[in-house]
């Protein structure tokens, strides 16, 4: 017995079953619960008096930071304005609570409240689709829709929540008093508010460039000049004059596009959080505030705190720092071009104060690598524009998500491995050839490079590492000696089934995921597309010049490697070009109590049924069984769904999802849930008399 069906069986069948009990439910995911949702419940109690009780099932997951547990805290807050008994329960879903309860209790009068928002047409159409759901399961089950006028939706109150407390406290109830609005307010905030962070960009050569030098003078080599970029490289002598006059102003300043753009995002960001600072920390005169000022006013950005310390001593900015962290700064995230700077602030990382203090490198990538004596395999290189620092990514929970989905499919990954990121290897990162993850065998541990990546495509190096995680645990990785795949056999099919199996595993999975919980990879980013634009291009050459495959197998190397040989797989199948479906020209049927040819969203807007056993449909046994005409159709599913989210989402979710179907079998047949009729072929017209 699960743990919803023992809550429902100890906590509610424990009540006397001699009457008919009269309850209400009402879930959802509340992330976070506002005025709408309480508004709810007041008016579906309002308006049928008759109810006694009323279990509010709070969703599992969570939304931009807030959880299930904090969620959960709001309506305990909220209970006291409920004028009938109440409960809040955590359930993994909503719609499995409703389930379970509905076919636990099926004799009961139960009322379910859904709310819309005035004049949504989308919060229309799903409390439909809600409404069709619940029914399934008991005859004595009443859907109330209740419209709430101004609500606000789930994600505009997290942006109030993070960016304006003002305006959030106005998405709470009206009935709350202003201490228990802000109780609410700290309850929820994020740990980014909660804990005071620093941004500290550097100036030159960071996020600008200029015509300001350094002017050098030594007795042996004279007076010279040095730019920002050279200065940030250069190791003055104990003889040397240094003359920084110059940079008390701003010579012709250019913005570092993609490192200017970030700034910008992490200083409008920050300067609407009570918790949050951003800053300009320069090697730079104080005389340069004026014109630095004027410059960025150019740019339409809000002002910013400018630290000029007139000196090139990395102590002087460690110095700025550890002032801020003496006025409460516990999180402080470092900008610089220059290496001794970067490496003194990491210096101040410790149990109480999250420091990362990262190098940036704006120079195109082509020509950092030329200078390195490094080549550039097929012109690969010219799909990457420039090294840009990322925000932070928070991976633990898709990481989470993964693990269940593999656990869920079947795959050995227990006992789990240790996980550990490396986000500040800069060479790494600069180098198209370097390291994207590896496994350690005697460690059980993942090392995932995140410097310079999208997220998605850390991810699918963490899905790869997975299969060899489970070769590990399965005593299948042997003694392996090298890590060149043109010197091992044996290794070479290991990467190739870590590349096949991994690379599907992390497909199927980012399948059951809701729309947009991972964003896609953006084509106009180098930065995001850098590793897939290397696929690609490995990809083209492949469909192109097949005799390619040696001499780049003999070039690439990593996941780059592990890339050409999913393809040269898929190019010896001949599927270069050709979509797997999963169903495809299905023969099926269907049982109708009329006559037609054509199927239409008019007359079954939740989807159509089949069958792939005419004599379950004959015998009615069948889930689509019932009417007197069979029709025999061809279907075709691209992406059906399975009896586990058929369970847990409704029509309206499982579309939404992008699943074009369900395939549901069921002791020796299976039943097909269709969607869209353009999915259902128009040939074998066929009918029987039931």
């Amino acid at each position: 017995m699960n743990g919803l069906s023992e809550f429902l069986v100890e906590s509610i069948m424990g009540e006397s079953q001699e009457n008919v009990a009269i309850n209400a439910l009402f879930g959802g995911g509340f992330k976070p619960p506002t005025k709408g949702h309480l508004e709810v419940v007041l008016q579906g109690i309002e308006q049928n008096p008759d109810i006694d009780k009323i279990y509010i099932a709070v969703g599992a997951k969570t939304r931009d930071g807030v959880t299930q547990d904090e969620s959960i805290k709001v309506w305990e807050k909220y209970q006291k304005l409920i004028p009938i008994e109440s409960e809040i329960i955590a359930v993994s879903s909503p719609f499995e609570f409703y389930k379970e309860y509905l076919k636990s209790f099926p004799n009961d009068k139960t009322y379910v409240f859904m709310g819309a928002r005035d004049g949504n047409e989308g919060d229309d159409i799903d409390v439909a689709q809600r409404s069709d759901f619940i029914k399934r399961y008991s005859n004595n089950v009443i859907p109330v829709k209740i419209s709430t006028p101004g609500g606000v939706s789930g994600t505009l109150s997290r942006k109030y929540l993070n960016t304006d407390p003002d305006r959030f406290l106005t998405t709470l109830p009206d009935q709350l008093s202003i201490d228990d609005k802000k109780e609410v307010y700290n309850t929820l905030i994020s740990e980014e508010i909660q804990n005071k962070i620093l941004y500290a960009f550097d100036l030159d050569d960071t996020l600008i460039t200029s015509k300001s030098d350094v002017i050098v003078t030594n007795p042996e080599q004279g007076t010279f000049r040095l730019t920002p970029a050279e200065y940030a490289l250069y190791e003055p002598g104990p003889d040397d004059e240094l003359d920084f006059s110059e940079f008390a102003m701003l010579k012709n300043p250019k913005i570092i596009k993609d490192n200017f753009e970030l700034f910008s995002k992490i200083l409008e960001k920050s300067s609407q959080l009570s918790g949050a600072k951003t800053i300009i920390l320069t090697a730079r005169q104080p005389l340069v505030s004026k014109d630095l000022e004027a410059f960025l006013e150019k740019k339409n950005l809000p002002q910013v705190t400018l630290h000029a310390v007139g000196s090139s001593d990395p102590n002087d900015k460690l110095k700025v720092i550890q002032d801020y962290i003496s006025k409460g700064f516990n999180k402080i995230r470092f900008y610089d071009d220059a290496k001794p700077n970067v490496e003194l602030v990491k210096t101040l990382n410790s149990p109480e104060v999250d420091v990362i203090s990262r190098l940036v490198t704006h120079g195109p990538l082509k020509e950092f690598i030329m200078k390195e004596g490094k080549k550039d395999p097929f012109g690969l290189i010219q799909f990457i524009n420039e090294i840009v620092e990322e925000e932070e990514f928070d991976y633990t929970p898709y990481i989470e998500s993964l693990n269940d989905h593999m656990l869920k499919i079947g795959m050995n990954i227990s006992p789990l491995p240790e996980v550990t990121f490396v986000d500040d290897d800069a060479d790494n990162a600069a180098d198209i050839l370097g390291t994207t993850a590896f496994y350690d065998p005697n460690q059980r541990e993942v090392v995932l490079y995140t410097m310079g990546r999208h997220p998605k495509d850390v991810l699918r190096s963490y899905a790869h590492e997975m299969i060899h995680h489970i070769q590990n645990l399965e005593n299948r990785l042997g003694e392996i000696t090298t890590t060149d795949t043109r010197e091992d056999d044996h290794l070479t099919e290991l990467e190739r089934e870590a590349y096949t199996d991994g690379n599907l595993t992390f497909r199927k999975w980012t399948e059951t995921l809701n729309e947009g919980q991972i964003k896609e990879l953006s084509l106009s980013n180098p930065q995001q597309v850098k590793f897939w634009a290397l696929f690609a291009h490995i990809f083209d050459i492949l469909k192109k010049e097949p005799s390619k495959f040696k001499e780049l197998k003999d070039t690439l190397k990593g996941e780059s490697l592990e890339a050409l040989y999913y393809f040269w797989d898929l190019l010896e199948r001949g599927e270069l070009n050709e979509d797997i479906n999963p169903i495809k020209n299905l023969k099926v049927y269907h049982s109708t109590d009329s006559k037609f040819e054509d199927f239409s969203l008019d007359y079954a807007w939740d989807g159509f049924w089949f069958t792939d056993d005419l004599d379950s449909l004959k015998n009615k046994t069948a889930g689509a069984s019932g009417g007197e005409y069979i029709l025999t159709r061809y279907i075709t599913l691209k992406n059906p769904a399975s009896w586990d989210e058929y369970d847990k989402y409704s029509i309206g979710e499982l579309i939404n999802m992008g699943y074009d179907g369900a395939f549901l079998p069921d002791e020796g047949r299976a039943d097909y849930l269709v969607f869209d009729p353009k999915s259902i072929s128009k040939d074998g017209v066929k009918f029987w008399t039931g």
